[in-house]
């Protein structure tokens, strides 16, 4: 699956994120980049492409990591535009999936043939993969077999040497 998502929307559905953006907004839109790439490959996450309005010298594309997207949109588009444009122009617009609170832009996408989440599903739908992975990852540790007195003093070593 692939993923179009309205930064701004989710930034300001982010508590912590949002109230940085006060303060420090490249510093939030940092974070958010951490968080989308701690799902990229997990559960389908195949691709992510992040829009942002653009601000001033802040137009265009930025690729911080494979897999993830930053487009920041011109003074004449909105990111919306810029969302529709991308789905509009997908040779498959079912594989991807837009994120955004704009219902409107959500209708848009998916007349488009997009499938659509708002943004508090969709911080939901990554908590819940986060949750799932740290018990994965939890269920695997169990699994894994304790080591032994045997394992840790192995044969020919001090005590276990017989003397002639």
């Amino acid at each position: 699956m692939r993923w179009i998502i309205d930064g701004n929307n989710l930034l300001h559905r982010i508590a912590p994120l949002q109230q940085m953006l006060a303060r420090d907004a490249e510093q939030a839109r940092q974070n958010l980049l951490s968080m989308l790439a701690g799902i990229l490959g997990i559960a389908g996450v195949d691709e992510i492409v992040l829009v942002f309005d653009g601000r001033g010298d802040r137009v265009g594309r930025l690729n911080p990591l494979p897999g993830l997207t930053v487009l920041y949109s011109s003074d004449k588009l909105s990111a919306d535009a810029v969302i529709e444009r991308l789905v509009s122009s997908a040779d498959e617009p079912s594989r991807w999936r837009v994120v955004t609170s704009d219902r409107m832009e959500r209708e848009t996408a998916h007349a488009a043939g997009a499938e659509t989440m708002g943004c508090g599903d969709f911080i939901d739908w990554m908590e819940q993969q986060q949750r799932n992975l740290q018990g994965s990852l939890a269920q695997r540790r169990r699994r894994e077999v304790p080591p032994t007195l045997g394992d840790l003093f192995p044969k020919g070593y001090g005590g276990n040497k017989q003397r002639s």
